[in-house]
């Protein structure tokens, strides 16, 4: 499973129209496909070691900064 990466840090969705969801956790994202796909994910994770041992792979980890943020519906697309 040469195509996964780790994504730790802060996520911003918006599941309604009306509601905006911030969570900290890990999300463990497959890009084989070179579009990328959420596989897993934790809300309870603490550290970037705590995500590759909790999803138990052996995977980059893109940690955001103490600042930054992900929106998941992005994660893996480059323009």
């Amino acid at each position: 499973m040469g195509g996964e990466t780790i994504y730790f840090g802060r996520f911003i969705s918006a599941p309604r129209p009306d509601d905006l969801l911030i969570r900290t956790g890990a999300v463990l994202v497959d890009r084989s496909d070179s579009r990328g796909l959420i596989k897993k994910t934790d809300w309870t994770v603490k550290s970037p070691s705590d995500a590759t041992s909790k999803f138990g792979v052996e995977a980059p980890v893109v940690i955001a900064k103490d600042n930054g943020f992900f929106f998941p519906g992005f994660i893996g697309m480059w323009w």
